[in-house]
């Protein structure tokens, strides 16, 4: 009995070859994972542009906080260390904490505000987390060189009289003149969070969620 040709013999569903098709070097499914690049690409910078734009949008307006002892500063760079990246082993976009976190230690306080608690749903380690930061309202301000003022080489501002946009500064920093304080101060306002990691990654896995699916609906119809 001669021997068949399984080539020719075998007959392949339409079924098969599709997926046949898609498993190929360019089928389908590498067509879908060169978009997921480039979606994830794009929602990396939208979350970026959000985070940022969000940042600057909810400043309260007061002067840069000068540096001192104990109290790192960004000199106003802030808002150009936050920085999202396309994670494209997990077809998402991740927050980049590295840089942020070494210049603005802080920068959880200014995402979530004084006295609040809020809920970081996936962790470095693939967890979850509650934050909470603690209130700053009655604070003692300890140091008695510093005060409330408009600006550096301005004169300081009584207790309880300041503008609300003034920023505190060393005495040094100040014409003092006179001026004595008869207190200690104590912080009166929270720190209103900024939400600004929040709006930015909504704002990111949104984009990249639309367009997945457009790609989807596109390359597997």
């Amino acid at each position: 009995m001669p021997r068949q040709n399984l080539s020719t013999s075998v007959q392949m569903s339409a079924k098969a070859r599709r997926f046949m098709a898609m498993n190929a070097p360019n089928g389908l499914i590498s067509q879908f994972q060169t978009a997921a690049t480039k979606r994830e690409v794009q929602a990396a910078k939208i979350a970026t542009s959000t985070s940022r734009s969000v940042f600057q949008s909810r400043l309260s307006g007061r002067p840069l906080a000068p540096p001192r002892v104990g109290r790192p500063t960004t000199l106003g760079s802030f808002a150009t260390l936050l920085n999202w990246l396309p994670d494209h082993r997990n077809n998402a976009v991740k927050f980049e904490v590295g840089a942020i976190k070494t210049a603005a230690p802080y920068y959880l306080i200014q995402e979530i505000g004084t006295g609040k608690t809020a809920q970081i749903l996936k962790t470095a380690n693939g967890g979850s987390a509650a934050i909470t930061i603690p209130s700053q309202r009655g604070r003692l301000i300890r140091n008695i060189d510093l005060y409330w003022s408009g600006g550096p080489g301005g004169s300081p501002s009584p207790p309880g009289r300041g503008s609300g946009l003034e920023q505190l500064y060393l005495a040094t920093d100040l014409k003092m003149g006179k001026f004595s304080r008869t207190r200690r101060m104590r912080i009166r306002r929270e720190i209103k969070g900024k939400h600004y990691l929040r709006d930015g990654g909504i704002e990111g896995f949104r984009s990249l969620s639309t367009g997945l699916q457009a790609d989807a609906r596109r390359i597997f119809q």
